[in-house]
């Protein structure tokens, strides 16, 4: 790697240190850097785009037009009568305007008043299935949930343009755009709630904002593509395609054409400030610029003003030192790294020699046997070894594998075409020693596999030692859990920053290398699909990564500021790979902060920092004012008139910087930082420190403490150089402020009104989603008992109020289907929820209230509204919240409105644990479900190595597993990620023996607690214990079945303990029903299925068409204008005849114990016509209980009877809180 002096000048003593912390130490400053300015002038007369800048004038103008008038008046006469030479207006990021101008013009125009600057614009170059899940974006869960997707954030992308018909770009599950959005979208058929505007900024194509390039669309559906099943190419790298905020919409700015123009640039940024962006993507780079000659920079300023976050790709130059664009402080500069997937394609010689590399296209007939190999500059002739095109003519490659270098100007791709072209059967393609052990899978155009550095140069050893060299290719498809990810990549270009060398940059790595995202069309030539991705890499690939990480934190946090929101990802960055080692770079050694910046951006870690680092936008002018800029140059990046001799200018390293980079001296340099808390009010934190090579460094004070969220807190960091640093270039180390973990939490307002007004105000809840050999084991059979008698539940409408359904899954099929009644008068609109397979003939409407988890209260109420209109029997609704009293709570309020139109509602209990009092839906006007197991287990049996076998469960049963025995840890964290071989989950002792068979990652068993202790036992009493796990498939007859679950909440009832709840159990442990994607990889079936475990899951084998149609009085239980909330009528409670909870007709009784208590209940008889009933009881301990008269007679179908029942305490030891249970039975 060739570094130039003015480089090493920079990098000579440089301190860095990043606020994780981290740094670096360089030794000297550098000079003023030359400016090499790209113009399109060909002759002195010709025309070329100018960028003018002016000075900002005092006031505003009223109307666009007047703008525009003022700019027209600063152009030369020669150009006033031409309309089309002026290009751009700009109104928010810049005061000027482009246009095209002669050299002559130009030159006249700065001569004028109130021009700051008129110089030619410069042109800026170009610079994902697993990327989330590496990232630790799971869906339902963490980071990803707690952000709600990015829903309500707006990315704005600066590129190539877009392909609006995409699925990544389909906006189902999205809400309208924010009532800020102004944009535009020029695609003629419109835009959608994800892709929300389009414009094209691209001279000659304006209204024309369609991707003919794949940049563009492959960028902002990394940032932020909607959820795409089946994403792969050529059948690699399968899975759900996701941007990192799949519910932010995104608006597109078309930049780029042939290039890039500055003007374009400018313009699009000005438009995107003033259509209400909250993130802006820009994978574009010029270069290393003074900041008020770099139109991203000078637009990325005014954008942070308005509290826009701006995140830009570091360039793809490296690896050579100083070679970044998008150096200013107020920009995140994103480097590239690598991820742990690879799609493998092994080398293998004649000599059993094999070497690990990498290739897209994997060809599943290439033989196994040997072929020829040969080394394509074996003649000596530069571009044959660089298999250049034409080169390879007079080369005998023909049925051979090729030996191909990387290098020489010549595409990867173009290399191979070379190759087959020429006969080649296929290739190796070695690095060159600068890209070392970088290398990327290219969908290449023959069979091929790029390898490194070190591998190459084994490859020609091994040709020249015989003269009968083969090799062949084996193709191993993607391989995903490599520990030495990520890795920094040997393009991605490398800091000191040159216009600030107090300024430690990149700011943060991230994936960048061979990423899957959407692409305008097919690279494998389908026809049939819109559904079309390629994999390609480049620091423009990172970027996105981190554009939708900021929505995501935007949304999460969005009174964060940018530098806010910058702070947190960079002082929660990781700085070892999965294998726990460092972060390595191309040459497989440990990365250096100029390539790293701060570390690889963790996501969940930054959305909870503790303490962040906060720069507001004006204390930017001291800092720039330090860099000896003009008034009017520090002017141009601000958009008002500055006087730098009024500042106090500052040092770079004084800049409230989430890093430090030091220029050492002779003297010692303090600094000062102020952190902000954004963690728990009261917390304190300590400092560690890493200190640099060659740098003493103390901090004061050594404690920091907070007793208010945002409350701040200064301190010093003092740099002091030793005398051993001779030969030094620069070192780096680490600084650490250490507390406990932290979180927040948010919510919106409903109003409920009366016809006499405002009744109550209260925050908006969220209830939270409550997750099939089912039927068989609740004795449901076809043609036979309750199924053929009620015809599989025929003609009966059953509502869902959930999340979201796959429409064209089968177990939505209407084969055999009925149409629905005449009394239907739904819309086919919905998009919701869960497979009801206990009714299978009856007919579904989804009422979609919920996103991921995310199940807004005002949705509840609107879904349930609908269903009385509508006409649904039976409503089913897996979703609860804290107990709340029932006039407060929707579900309870809609499910009475729903009931007394004979609509019968199913609710979850809840998934809150085994502890007493946890109850979701007490109403009793509602069926309560808690969870129960099935007689099915999946079975995973952990063996040890002392003989003793302990049966579990586990959906994921790998066929190939070893039954030989690996050692045993007793760690458990991220194991695969660590390179574990298996997992052992033990339960916790609140979960005891109740065991989930979940579809886990790795070969793993879930055992109970019980077991977990006999295992840990035997940890600890051998020196080295081992373990295997037997994987047994599915074993049905489990005789303890049904169980209760560990996490089906449970009673009392703390609203109305004295109604029993919950009412029922059912199967909620382990249940198979339709899932929206694939988890198995089966790319041939819709026929997708998955395992779930909750009171969701028990909640819909419940619904059913009610016997009898009870009619509660809410008026029994509260008073006024509760009542009335609930009863959606007036009511006056002192002209009812109040009852006890006990009165109630309820089919259960729950008795607070005192002197007798004596109830009545009424029985309907829908049974047979003549029938008698005897009573049996078994009478808790220490009660007796009667029941008058003990038998019942019915003459007829429907008639009534009552009876009473008394209970009435015996002397007995019972303390307060305790409780006995007892039956009450009729025989017929």
């Amino acid at each position: 790697m060739k570094t130039s002096a003015k480089q090493l000048q920079i990098m000579d003593a440089i301190c860095l240190f990043t606020l994780v912390f981290m740094f670096i130490v360089i030794l000297t400053v550098a000079d003023e850097v030359g400016i090499l300015a790209m113009s399109k002038e060909n002759g002195k007369s010709s025309l070329s785009t100018y960028i003018v800048h002016l000075r900002k004038p005092e006031g505003v103008f009223a109307q666009a037009m007047d703008l525009d008038d003022w700019y027209k008046s600063f152009l030369p006469d020669t150009v006033t009568d031409q309309p089309t030479r002026m290009i751009h207006s700009y109104r928010n990021v810049v005061t000027g305007f482009s246009a095209k101008l002669t050299t002559e013009e130009a030159e006249a125009m700065r001569r004028k008043h109130g021009i700051i600057s008129v110089r030619t614009e410069k042109v800026y170059f170009l610079q994902t299935t697993h990327s989330p899940d590496f990232l630790g974006l799971q869906q339902n869960l963490g980071f990803w949930n707690q952000s709600n997707y990015g829903k309500g954030v707006i990315i704005g992308v600066l590129d190539t343009g877009v392909t609006p018909g995409h699925p990544s770009f389909s906006d189902e599950g999205m809400p309208p755009p924010p009532a800020r959005w102004k944009g535009k979208c020029e695609f003629e058929g419109g835009c959608n709630n994800k892709l929300i505007g389009a414009r094209s900024f691209v001279e000659g194509e304006i209204g024309n904002p369609a991707d003919e390039d794949g940049h563009g669309t492959h960028t902002s559906s990394t940032a932020g593509g909607n959820l795409v099943n089946g994403a792969n190419v050529f059948g690699n790298a399968n899975g759900t395609a996701a941007g990192m905020a799949p519910l932010a919409h995104l608006a597109m700015y078309k930049v780029c054409g042939a290039d890039c123009s500055e003007s374009a640039i400018l313009a699009a940024m000005d438009a995107a400030v003033e259509d209400g962006v909250d993130v802006l993507s820009l994978s574009l780079g010029g270069g290393s610029v003074p900041f008020y000659m770099d139109s991203i920079a000078v637009g990325a300023f005014t954008a942070i003003q308005k509290g826009i976050f701006v995140s830009c790709s570091a360039g793809n130059d490296g690896p050579s030192y100083g070679s970044l664009s998008n150096e200013a402080p107020w920009i995140l500069t994103v480097g590239a790294s690598t991820i742990d997937r690879t799609i493998a394609a092994v080398a293998k010689l004649g000599n059993d020699l094999t070497f690990d590399g990498e290739s897209l296209y994997q060809p599943k007939g290439f033989p196994s046997t040997l072929l020829p190999l040969v080394y394509s500059g074996a003649n000596s002739k530069a571009a044959s070894a660089f298999c250049a095109p034409g080169s390879l003519k007079d080369v005998d490659v023909k049925g051979k594998v090729v030996l191909c270098e990387r290098g020489g100007d010549v595409g990867r791709i173009d290399k191979g075409q070379e190759v087959k072209n020429n006969g080649g059967a296929a290739m190796i393609l070695m690095n060159d020693e600068l890209n070392g052990f970088s290398t990327i899978a290219d969908p290449h155009v023959l069979p091929a596999t790029h390898v490194s550095y070190q591998a190459g140069l084994s490859i020609q050893e091994y040709i020249n030692s015989t003269t009968n060299p083969t090799a062949t290719i084996m193709f191993k498809g993607t391989v995903l859990g490599k520990l030495s990810a990520p890795e920094v990549t040997s393009f991605s270009s490398r800091g000191p920053n040159m216009q600030s060398s107090g300024i430690l940059k990149p700011d943060i790595i991230g994936p960048g290398v061979s990423i899957l995202a959407a692409w305008p069309v097919s690279v494998e030539n389908k026809t049939n699909t819109n559904s079309t991705f390629n994999m390609i890499s480049g620091t423009s690939m990172s970027c996105p990564h981190l554009s939708g990480i900021s929505a995501l934190l935007k949304g999460s946090h969005p009174e964060w500021s940018p530098a806010a929101v910058k702070s947190a990802i960079m002082t929660t960055a990781n700085l070892v790979n999965l294998g726990g080692n460092p972060i390595v770079d191309q040459r497989n050694i440990t990365a250096d902060i100029f390539a790293t910046g701060s570390g690889h951006v963790n996501p969940s870690k930054a959305n909870d920092p503790g303490l962040i680092y906060d720069i507001q936008p004006d204390d930017y002018i001291p800092y720039l004012c330090g860099l000896n800029y003009t008034d009017d140059e520090v002017g141009t990046i601000v958009q008002r008139s500055v006087n730098c001799s009024n500042e106090s200018k500052i040092a770079e390293a004084e800049l409230n910087y989430p890093s430090f980079s030091i220029t050492l001296s002779a003297s010692s340099q303090t600094y000062t930082r102020t952190v902000t808390n954004v963690g728990p009010a009261s917390s304190t934190y300590t400092y560690q420190v890493l200190a640099p090579t060659g740098v003493d460094v103390s901090v004061r004070p050594e404690k920091i403490g907070f007793t208010a969220v945002n409350q701040k807190q200064t301190y010093s960091v003092t740099f002091s150089k030793q005398n051993n640093t001779n030969g030094l270039l620069f070192s780096q180390g680490l600084i650490k402020w250490i507390s406990v973990q932290h979180e927040t939490d948010s919510g919106g307002v409903q109003a409920m009104r009366t016809k006499k007004g405002f009744i109550s105000a209260r925050p908006q809840r969220k209830p939270r989603t409550q997750t099939t050999h089912t039927p068989r084991f609740l004795g449901l059979q076809q043609e036979l008992g309750i199924w053929k008698e009620s015809n599989f539940g025929e003609g009966v409408i059953i509502g869902v109020l959930d999340g979201g359904v796959l429409l064209d899954h089968p177990s939505f099929s209407d084969e055999g289907k009925s149409p629905p009644p005449a009394k239907w008068k739904g819309r086919r609109q919905f998009t919701a929820c869960t497979a009801v397979g206990m009714a299978p003939l009856a007919h579904l409407a989804i009422y979609k209230v919920c996103f991921r988890e995310d199940c807004a209260e005002s949705y509840i109420l609107a879904a349930l509204d609908a269903a009385i209109e509508e006409g649904v029997d039976v409503l089913s609704i897996s979703l609860g919240e804290e107990t709340v009293p029932f006039f407060q709570d929707s579900i309870a309020v809609g499910g009475f409105a729903d009931m007394k139109k004979g609509i019968f509602v199913s609710c979850s209990a809840g998934n809150s644990d085994p502890s007493d009092t946890t109850l979701s839906n007490e109403d009793p006007w509602l069926l309560t479900v808690g969870a129960s197991t099935i007689d099915r287990k999946v079975v995973a049996t952990a063996k040890f190595g002392n003989g003793e076998e302990f049966d579990g469960e586990s959906d994921f049963q790998p066929n190939d597993f070893p039954s030989s025995s690996y050692h045993l840890v007793a760690e458990g964290q991220e194991v695969k990620m660590a390179g574990g071989a298996a997992m052992t989950l033990v339960n916790q002792q609140a979960d005891a023996f109740s065991l989930s068979a979940d579809v886990h990652i790795l070969p793993a068993t879930h055992v109970s607690y019980a077991a977990g202790l006999k295992i840990k036992a035997y940890i600890n009493s051998s020196a080295a214990p081992t373990e295997t796990i037997l994987f047994r498939g599915t074993v049905l007859g489990d005789p303890t079945s049904p169980s209760v679950s560990s996490f089906s909440s449970r009673g009392p009832s703390l609203t109305s303990p004295g109604i029993l709840k919950p009412d029922i159990i059912g199967p909620g442990v382990n249940i198979l029903a339709a899932w929206p994607f694939l988890l198995d990889n089966n790319m041939n079936s819709k026929s997708t299925f998955n395992f779930m475990s909750r009171t969701s899951m028990s909640c819909p084998d419940h619904p059913s068409k009610p016997i009898v149609d009870e009619t509660l009085e809410p008026a029994d239980i509260f008073a006024t204008d509760e009542v009335g909330i609930i009863a959606h009528r007036s009511v006056k409670c002192s002209e009812k005849p109040s009852i006890q909870e006990g009165d109630l007709n309820y089919p259960s009784f729950s008795v607070k114990l005192g002197p007798s208590q004596a109830y009545m209940r009424t029985v309907t008889n829908v049974r047979v016509a003549n029938s008698s009933y005897e009573v049996k009881v078994i009478a808790p301990k220490g009660v007796d209980v009667i029941v008058e008269p003990t038998k019942l007679y019915f003459s007829e179908l429907n008639q009534k009877a009552t009876y009473s029942i008394t209970f009435t305490p015996v002397v007995s030891t019972y303390k307060t809180g305790e409780y006995a249970q007892g039956y009450q039975m009729g025989f017929c």
